[in-house]
């Protein structure tokens, strides 16, 4: 009984932590929610606080799958994105698309938008997709016409895409496969439709606006076989899809 008061106790302070922790990262909305959670379980339903503490905490919680989870599939995959971010791969897959995509009507906009949606195979990152993206392609947006605040917002819309894009997606997706008791391949199998769709519906958004504006593109700076002759620094992300 002494064991489980104590664990209880820890379970509960833990509980508090994360919500602190996630007050002063995200502000109170995120807590308020899950604050108002817990206590209609306590009020309406009846929940004892064992119970509440036992499932928030350690069956399912805080330290149940989800950080199993972590530590064992997401930390490497993320791991893994960083290191191919500090190599350059995202700086070639940024240039090649503007490249590609730079001459069009639009040009900068397409490239940030199929940019993002490469970039996402890679880091399963949203934040990370906007920080190394975004530093080519909103001035570039910018500089064919595009008013600041739809630069601002391409990029952002396109960049959140990248946690749906296979096969490295966010963390949601291996706990998605853990919780579900699949195969990781079965998940990005799911998500290629989804993540397809969506970044088809921002590319033909931003070709309406382009149109709507009537923006022209950019002068391509250097030439397509330039970038066909590094293709192999794509090799990694193949690796780690095997």
């Amino acid at each position: 009984a002494d064991v489980l008061q104590s664990d209880i106790i820890f379970g509960l302070l833990t509980v508090l932590l994360v919500l602190e922790a996630t007050r002063r990262v995200v502000g109170w909305v995120l807590p308020a929610v899950v604050g108002s959670f817990v206590l209609y379980g306590v009020i309406d339903l009846g929940f004892r606080w064992p119970r509440i503490v036992q499932q928030l905490c350690f069956d399912e919680g805080i330290l149940g799958i989800p950080l199993m989870v972590m530590v064992t599939y997401v930390f490497a995959f993320v791991f893994f994105g960083a290191f191919l971010l500090r190599i350059g791969v995202s700086d070639y897959i940024t240039e090649f698309m503007i490249a590609v995509f730079g001459p069009r009507p639009g040009g900068p906009a397409k490239a940030a938008v199929v940019s993002s949606g490469l970039m996402g195979t890679v880091s399963g990152s949203s934040v990370a997709n906007v920080l190394t993206t975004g530093t080519f392609t909103i001035p570039l947006m910018k500089k064919a016409g595009y008013a600041p605040e739809v630069a601002g917002a391409i990029e952002p819309v396109a960049s959140t895409g990248g946690q749906l894009m296979p096969p490295i997606m966010g963390a949601a997706a291996f706990i998605m496969a853990e919780f579900l008791g699949m195969p990781y391949r079965t998940i990005i199998v799911a998500a290629i439709i989804p993540a397809v769709v969506y970044y088809f519906s921002v590319y033909v958004f931003v070709d309406l606006e382009t149109r709507r504006l009537g923006l022209g593109g950019l002068p391509r700076e250097r030439p397509l076989s330039y970038f066909y002759r590094k293709l192999y620094v794509l090799l990694p992300v193949v690796v780690i899809t095997v």
